[in-house]
């Protein structure tokens, strides 16, 4: 039941993990990955500066690297 409420409902807030060189922000995008699947799409930045946001479709968690 969690499961299906996550997937079909649309969050309109994001989480900001900010840190220099070397402090895990990386770590975290791998243990959502194990966690979420498929649902995570890694992306860079040029990505996001596009007119249409082709890149967060379909994805729970976004993470720009």
């Amino acid at each position: 039941e969690f499961r299906r409420v996550l997937f079909r409902s649309r969050v309109n807030h994001g989480m900001l993990v900010q840190g220099c060189e070397g402090s895990g922000k990386s770590y975290f995008s791998k243990i959502a990955t194990l966690a979420l699947g498929d649902n995570v799409k890694i992306i860079s930045t040029s990505d996001i500066s596009e007119k249409y946001s082709a890149w967060a479709e379909g994805s729970v968690l976004n993470v720009v690297e």
